[in-house]
């Protein structure tokens, strides 16, 4: 009973923060990331503590235990319940605490940029390109031996893996964001108040041809995250670009991501060779599997057992080693091959996982191996400093002047930051390197160089114009420069 008592205090507490995030910032990335947050920590425990209590949840997530270890509803379960607990509660204090003073006058907007979709079009096709070059041989190889393609390439973990996996998968998430955000530029149209672009009919199909490619090799490939952080954060940033979103065009858009989704996760292991059969042996009624998805899915299962492993097995504090890892990432393993393991290495040799599969670790587990219990409130801090940092960055940019990246990374970076909370909490903090070059920095990059040089220049006339003429009629010294902050970089 006490595991119950403990689960409807945090929910009710934990709920009730993101209810007065919301209540201050009215943005529905807030709820949406603080339920996948909620999702990843503590969904799953309900479930666990009803099976262990003698009902049945239904889930399936036996599987865990056989290839980590068994879950006992014991003092090292509660204690990580409480640990799990406090993880959102201090993100959801420090994101109260930097929006306090989030407010935003309507009047202090400023004109949309003016990108290129020729030019978004064109990045995203060569790096999809490029990206099923790099991992075409793994492909057909799954094909003449039977196998899935996930299965044989892993996720950059399988014995048959390129050496090249990690760009192509770096390649293959630049393709896929940069035209989903684009798309949505394209959807919004004259009505975009953050990014505009001019478009015609054939740019919108195109859009849907490069959009396509990055599905189809998504899902041979047996790869869920390539969906999900161009869906969801493509419907966050229509929603804040375009001036009257239709609600009816993204929920039709979130039901695709979700059945994409869904279809991957029952496929993923299918061989290649039976794959298309396997497809369209599916009949109509097998699609009620995709509003069952998300409730049953085990992604609230694999990191959720991570700190009870850590927490039975006594395992050690490293004190800081995925700050000297994250340090070491800059150099590719291509170059060194022995650089520092990553904290999820060291999780996994902890509690004897069963070697050749990959699991994940909890991101508070992450850090509580880095510096025991003050070493998870370092973390949430740290999440809910960035993520605010990045809202409030949107509200400033807002309000500026700035033409060049600046403002692209500012219209950007909060979108992204929660479309990226799933890779975030499932890995340690060395993870914060994806979320810096992969969600942050490659779409920023994309669209800044997209940006029209020749808005660029138009804009800056016109504020040189206005400030000369401010000059002339009230007889003050203005510096026409001062009015021009949109430099390009």
């Amino acid at each position: 009973m006490q595991f119950y008592v403990l689960l409807v205090i945090s929910t009710v507490l934990i709920f009730g923060l993101a209810a007065w995030i919301w209540l201050k910032t009215r943005n529905v990335s807030f709820p949406l990331g603080l339920a996948l947050i909620y999702y990843l920590s503590l969904y799953g425990a309900w479930s666990i503590v009803t099976d262990k209590l003698g009902g049945d949840s239904g889930k399936h997530y036996y599987y865990l235990e056989e290839k980590l270890f068994s879950v006992a509803l014991d003092a090292n379960y509660f204690y990580s319940l409480i640990l799990y607990s406090a993880f959102i509660v201090a993100l959801e204090i420090v994101l109260l605490w930097m929006l306090r003073s989030s407010n935003l006058p309507l009047s202090t907007k400023r004109p949309p940029l003016w990108i290129s979709h020729v030019t978004i079009l064109t990045i995203s096709t060569v790096a999809v390109i490029f990206s099923y070059l790099i991992v075409r041989q793994g492909i057909a190889d799954a094909q003449d031996v039977g196998k899935s393609a996930y299965d044989l390439l892993r996720r950059g973990t399988g014995e048959d893996t390129s050496s090249l996996f990690t760009i192509h998968q770096i390649l293959l998430r630049t393709a896929a964001i940069s035209s989903a955000l684009g798309f949505v530029v394209y959807m919004c149209g004259d009505g975009a108040v953050l990014i505009r672009g001019k478009a015609t009919g054939w740019i919108g199909t195109c859009y849907v041809v490069v959009l396509g490619m990055t599905v189809w090799l998504s899902f041979v490939a047996g790869y869920k995250s390539e969906l999900f952080v161009p869906g969801v954060a493509g419907s966050l940033f229509y929603l804040a670009n375009a001036a009257r979103p239709r609600l009816i065009r993204l929920g039709v858009g979130a039901i695709i991501v979700l059945t994409g989704m869904w279809a991957v996760d029952l496929l993923r292991f299918v061989p290649l060779s039976d794959f298309m059969r396997t497809l369209g042996d599916m009949k109509p009624a097998d699609f009620s599997g995709v509003f069952q998805f998300a409730t049953s899915s085990n992604e609230s299962f694999a990191a959720h057992f991570s700190m009870y492993g850590v927490l039975a097995h006594h395992v050690p504090i490293t004190y800081g080693s995925s700050l000297w890892s994250f340090a070491a990432s800059v150099v590719p393993r291509l170059i060194w091959p022995t650089r520092p393991e990553e904290i999820y290495e060291y999780y996994a040799r902890s509690v004897s996982a069963t070697p050749g599969q990959g699991y994940t670790i909890h991101h508070a587990t992450g850090w509580y191996l880095n510096f025991g219990t003050v070493g998870i409130l370092l973390g949430a801090m740290l999440m809910g400093y960035v993520w605010a940092k990045c809202y409030k960055g949107y509200l400033n940019t807002l309000r500026s002047d700035n033409l060049g990246w600046r403002r692209v990374l500012g219209v950007l970076s909060p979108w992204m930051f929660v479309a990226e909370i799933p890779t975030l909490m499932r890995a340690g903090p060395e993870t914060y390197k994806s979320l810096l070059i992969e969600a942050i920095l490659i779409p920023t990059v994309v669209l800044s160089l997209a940006v029209r040089r020749d808005y660029v220049r138009t804009a800056k006339s016109a504020r040189v114009r206005a400030a000369s003429k401010e000059q002339l009629e009230f007889g003050v010294n203005v510096n026409p420069q001062q009015h021009v902050e949109g430099e390009v970089s």
